[in-house]
């Protein structure tokens, strides 16, 4: 009998022991993918940042293209008041 639980005990440890190990896996694993999703994160927030200052930079390109437009449109108009 005294073997019988003494083999019990074992097998319980030894699962109990194959279930720490598992979970300290789990958690590594976990930190892993934490640490992967912040850097993922980190870089997709620079490319935002950066496609934010493309955009800009293509915004004030146009602004400024619109403006020469409205120049030359309001010379074009002084000059056909001018011939009228």
């Amino acid at each position: 009998m005294c073997c019988l639980h003494q083999r019990r005990t074992l097998d319980s440890t030894l699962l109990l022991d194959r279930q720490v190990i598992v979970s300290e896996d789990q958690l590594a694993d976990s930190q892993v993918w934490r640490v992967e999703d912040m850097a993922c994160q980190d870089r997709w927030w620079v490319e935002d940042i950066a496609h934010e200052d493309v955009r800009d930079w293509c915004d004030e390109v146009q602004d400024w293209e619109n403006r020469k437009f409205q120049v030359q449109l309001l010379a074009l108009e002084c000059k056909q008041v001018e011939a009228l």
